[in-house]
């Protein structure tokens, strides 16, 4: 199998920054029990008013599981 990326973005109306980073403690942790979840690199833009992030899973199986779980 081989590792698959995944970048999604979405509408978020912050925080953003540092408070943003406090504020989702938890839900990074969670992330980080999904199966197959390797990495991600946390995205935001508080001019665009979105975030989301980079996603590394060990196969496109994981990834296409985690997009259903959450969209």
């Amino acid at each position: 199998m081989s590792k698959t990326l995944l970048q999604i973005h979405f509408n978020f109306s912050g925080p953003f920054g540092e408070e943003m980073t406090q504020q989702l403690v938890g839900l990074a942790e969670s992330i980080n029990e999904e199966p197959g979840f390797i990495w991600k690199i946390w995205t935001e833009s508080e001019k665009n008013q979105q975030a989301g992030g980079i996603y590394l899973f060990e196969s496109e199986e994981t990834a296409q599981a985690y997009i259903k779980k959450h969209t």
